[in-house]
């Protein structure tokens, strides 16, 4: 179109177009991501990137009371091969480490865990994620004796 110039019905056809375009695809974006309780509502990262990460526990609480020192040594390392390697100190002040595997189900609502060395009981636990960012990732852990919700956010990060 140039300055000037009146728009024509096929103009005018082609600029709603581009319009309902755009807006179909932000809608698809924004309907996308809304997948936890606690969000993010929209990411331009994948679920996997944002999970991608070596954590560690700002928060953790045992039935709605806190339990964060017990997790101020523990990282969580979840690695991009689909392993997984926790560490934690016992009471000794000595390194204690999980090696496993992760992934996604429930359509990404979830993550599982296969835990192999040392040999664990149960040796897998399914988790519900609330929130997965590129700097925060809190799941919900149900129990046969309690209800765990962790706050993580990356080991490298001041608190």
């Amino acid at each position: 179109m140039q300055f000037g110039h009146v728009p024509t019905m096929s103009d005018m056809k082609k600029i709603a177009f581009h319009l309902g375009l755009v807006a179909i695809l932000m809608g698809m974006l924004l309907v996308g991501c809304d997948d936890y309780e606690d969000g993010p509502a929209m990411s331009f990262r994948t679920k996997r990137e944002r999970a991608i990460n070596t954590w560690k526990a700002e928060y953790a609480y045992r039935d709605n009371v806190d339990a964060s020192a017990w997790y101020a040594d523990w990282k969580l390392d979840i690695r991009e091969d689909g392993r997984i390697l926790i560490s934690d100190l016992d009471d000794r002040d000595s390194v204690v480490e999980q090696n496993g595997f992760w992934d996604f189900v429930n359509d990404e609502k979830e993550m599982r865990f296969l835990y192999s060395v040392p040999a664990v009981d149960p040796d897998r636990k399914t988790v519900t994620i609330l929130r997965l960012m590129e700097k925060q990732l809190w799941f919900r852990d149900v129990t046969d004796t309690a209800t765990w919700v962790f706050h993580l956010i990356p080991a490298d990060s001041t608190k």
